[in-house]
């Protein structure tokens, strides 16, 4: 049923639930990210299985020391340095365009090799070597080590840098042996951070080592694949431009944007799950040994070098794979880039607007949506929310948060229903309280269970209706005090009431000292003259009781005449709408109310109807035809033989 709700209590209500929220989304903003980030790996899950994913850029190459690689050349558990030149030699031969080395040969006691490994990358010309920088350097035997460790882009870190992205200045804390770092190609740092549930979704591009801008290794070997100057890179707090580049297969450079997180990371586009039907240019390091010269597959591309076995131990957790190669996160940032095809995520204010919409939305559906009306909207807002959100991220690439969105929406929804169903609760009571007094519980329920039986305008229905009233009454409330009135009074309409109510009539009206009340049928019978016999019995025994009591406390006589009728009337919500009232419209009532006047003390008088129905149940005795006032013809007359 529509109902008016005070939008101003409303409003308020919405407001400081919004408030709550806000501050409850600040004091645990943690909890909320890691379920927000749990909400992620569900859209990157079911991208996965609606293969939704991108495709791998055909220009990257995977060649991995795998555990067939170490099985087949008989060292398991360490390599030598001369497999590891064999197939950097082996791999130079196809020329590739670059080669991104994720093994880093450090510095060790064991040189047997170095010579040899370092001659193969020298060669090559192409490898691209990784090292970790630390935060944590202050007096450490690594920050003298390194000191003279060359930053390949030889960018200052300059102050617009820092103005617009807080990159905390960092220290080479492990490299390759100088000699490779020498001969390299170039250098990129190899530091992954997972998120606080150590899950990996997003990858660094840049950082701030001893105040140079360094690039990561799979961002410093596409520049060098894409013969690109980093001098050119303009790093903004949301974006990491490569300014006129020329992308592969393309005619003319372009500007090309790499949007990052809050964090300085770039998303990781997910191509799927570690396996050769989604990384099909992956070849195993013993086969590229035990190849016959070039590989026509790896000429001009960009390869990338790793370990992926399970002795190297170098997997991850991704929201698509718990055990996923480190390695292969870079081919995904790669192809991601190459393909110009990125993860990007939507802006504060952009989100902002779009759930104070939807908020919006459900604030005027509580307005002014009937209940179940309600409900259904605020529902399919907030499952829509759920359902935009998986598809913005599968079909457009876009990240938009989902967890705040879903709570405030869901809570917004709980308090609106919540203050919705207190008013519902409010306005019945009142309407009870109002209605009990003259409805029986058996019609009450029925209104409960069918509010349309108190529609405007009412139907026409055959009913019994019984006129009710006090004899003398009028001299009694001359002479009598009006407290002692008013006892008489509230004793009359309660027994009366009661004895009504308990065979399901309905009190119309309390008329000064008479009560009009009437009986509906139930179904296809016609019960109402017999319950409205039984009710007025009723009440002429309890008063010749009362009267008793009365009596022997010498005071005024309690007797009550009753007039019984059957026939149409209108019954139902009659009046404006601004006022309920059940009644009943007809002449059967202004006879009943003349019958009444027409019997001595004590006794029920029935129409002719009434007494049809009556005659096989009780005595029924023929007053002949009355003259009533109001009537043009003469109405025959009955009263119902009863015991007192």
């Amino acid at each position: 049923m529509k109902m008016q709700i005070p939008v101003k209590n409303l409003l308020i209500g919405n407001s400081i639930v919004l408030i709550i929220l806000i501050i409850i989304f600040s004091l645990f903003a943690n909890i909320f990210h890691l379920i927000e980030l749990k909400s992620l790996d569900a859209r990157y899950q079911l991208r996965n299985q609606l293969n939704k994913t991108p495709i791998i850029h055909e220009d990257i190459i995977n060649i991995n020391i795998d555990d067939y690689s170490r099985i087949e050349s008989g060292k398991i558990v360490e390599w030598p340095k001369k497999h590891y030149t064999e197939l950097i030699n082996k791999i130079s031969l196809s020329q590739p365009k670059v080669i991104a080395c994720d093994i880093l040969f450090a510095h060790s006691n064991d040189t047997l090799g170095n010579g040899a490994l370092v001659e193969s990358i020298a060669r090559s010309g192409v490898i691209v070597s990784p090292y970790f920088y630390s935060d944590k350097l202050k007096n450490s035997a690594s920050k003298t080590l390194y000191k003279d460790f060359i930053i390949d882009s030889g960018i200052e870190f300059m102050p617009e840098f820092q103005s617009t992205r807080k990159l905390a200045k960092q220290s080479i804390h492990f490299a390759p042996f100088n000699q490779i770092v020498y001969e390299s190609l170039s250098t990129g740092f190899v530091n992954i951070d997972a998120d606080a549930d150590g899950v990996i979704r997003r990858l660094p591009i840049v950082t701030n080592i001893d105040g140079k801008l360094s690039l990561s290794l799979f961002f410093q070997a596409l520049c060098d694949y894409l013969d690109y100057d980093p001098s050119q890179i303009v790093v903004n707090y949301n974006n990491i431009k490569l300014m006129n580049i020329l992308l592969p297969h393309k005619q003319q450079p372009t500007n090309l944007i790499l949007p990052i997180d809050q964090n300085g990371y770039l998303p990781i586009n997910y191509l799927g799950k570690y396996n050769q039907g989604i990384y099909p240019k992956s070849f195993s390091a013993w086969d590229i040994i035990n190849s016959n010269g070039l590989i026509e597959e790896i000429k001009a591309k960009f390869v990338i070098l790793s370990d992926v076995s399970t002795v190297g131990n170098d997997f991850s957790i991704t929201p698509i794979d718990n055990i996923f190669p480190r390695s292969y996160l870079y081919s995904n940032a790669v192809s991601s880039i190459l393909n110009q095809d990125f993860l990007t995520h939507w802006s504060n204010s952009k989100y902002v607007l779009y759930t104070l919409t939807l908020l919006i939305i459900i604030f005027l559906a509580g307005l002014f949506l009937s209940g179940n009306q309600f409900i259904f909207t605020s529902l399919l807002i907030i499952l829509f929310h759920i359902i935009f959100n998986f598809t913005v991220f599968i079909y457009v690439n876009q990240i938009m948060p989902m967890v705040t969105g879903f709570l405030s929406l869901s809570s917004i929804f709980l308090l609106t229903t919540f203050y919705r169903y207190s008013k519902v609760e409010h306005e019945k009571g009142v309407l009870e309280g109002s209605l009990k007094s003259y409805l029986s519980p058996h019609l009450m329920s029925k209104i409960e269970d069918n509010p349309d039986l108190l529609k405007l305008g009412g139907e026409r229905k055959r009913i019994s209706v019984i006129f009710a009233d006090l004899v003398n009454f009028t001299t009694f409330c001359d002479t009598a005090d009006p407290a002692e009135v008013q006892e008489v009074l509230s004793l009359y309409f309660a027994e009366s009431a009661d004895v009504i109510f308990s065979e399901g009539g309905i009190v119309d009206k309390y008329l000064g000292d008479g009560i009009l009340a009437f009986f509906e049928n139930e179904g296809d019978t016609i019960s109402s003259p017999i319950k409205a016999a039984r009710a007025c019995i009723a009440l002429q025994q309890r008063a010749q009781k009362i009267n008793k009591r009365f009596e022997s406390q010498n005071r005024f006589p309690f007797v009550v005449r009753v007039g019984i009728t059957t026939g149409y009337a209108k019954v139902g919500n009659i009046g404006p709408p601004e006022k309920i009232d059940y009644t009943i419209i007809g002449s059967v009532v202004n006879l009943a109310s003349r019958l009444q006047g027409v019997g001595a003390d004590n006794d029920i008088i029935v129409d002719q109807d009434t007494q049809f129905f009556l005659k096989d149940e009780y005595t029924i005795e023929s007053c002949g035809e009355q003259v009533l006032k109001g009537f043009i013809k003469p109405i025959s007359v009955f009263k119902i033989d009863y015991i007192l």
